[in-house]
């Protein structure tokens, strides 16, 4: 059977204790500061992270506004742009059209000044014919009075007859 001696007990439960001691001065100090610095690393670490975290979401945030203001300003240049597109085209429109317009207008004048003159001319081309030829005719028979009236009588005749061309 096992015998206990007590003062070996005693002695080894004394010298475990001290043993125990000088580690526990020793080496556990240094282990549980050892930890206590790693534990306050960590921590560190982690708010660290997550302030980053925090700057990352916060940055994300405003990249994802500047791009939607960016987007707005490019939609509105857009737009602005056809606006100012449109505008130019409509006022190129009316430019265009009142230029039509103006030598349409232009052009009929020329043309009924052109008509004026032709029927002046084709008047007094066809009176001096007319003389022309009456004189001819009745040469030493008709005086100058006959002459006036047969004459005044043409021009009436052929303002009746252009009047009813136009």
């Amino acid at each position: 059977m096992i015998e206990i001696n007590l003062g070996v007990l005693l002695v080894q439960v004394v010298t475990f204790l001290i043993g125990v001691g000088i580690l526990w001065k020793i080496a556990w100090g240094p282990v549980t500061r050892l930890l206590r610095e790693r534990r306050e690393h960590i921590q560190r670490d982690l708010q660290t992270a997550e302030r980053a975290k925090q700057d990352m979401e916060r940055l994300k945030a405003d990249y994802e506004q500047q791009l939607a203001q960016i987007e707005a300003k490019a939609k509105e240049l857009f737009a602005q742009a056809q606006r100012e597109g449109q505008q130019a085209r409509e006022g190129l429109l009316r430019a265009t059209q009142e230029e039509a317009r103006r030598l349409t207008e232009k052009t009929r004048r020329q043309l009924e000044e052109e008509k004026s003159r032709l029927i002046k001319e084709l008047r007094t081309e066809v009176a001096n014919l007319s003389i022309l030829a009456t004189e001819k005719l009745v040469r030493q028979t008709i005086d100058q009075r006959v002459q006036t009236q047969f004459v005044e009588g043409l021009f009436r005749d052929l303002d009746k007859y252009s009047k009813e061309i136009h």
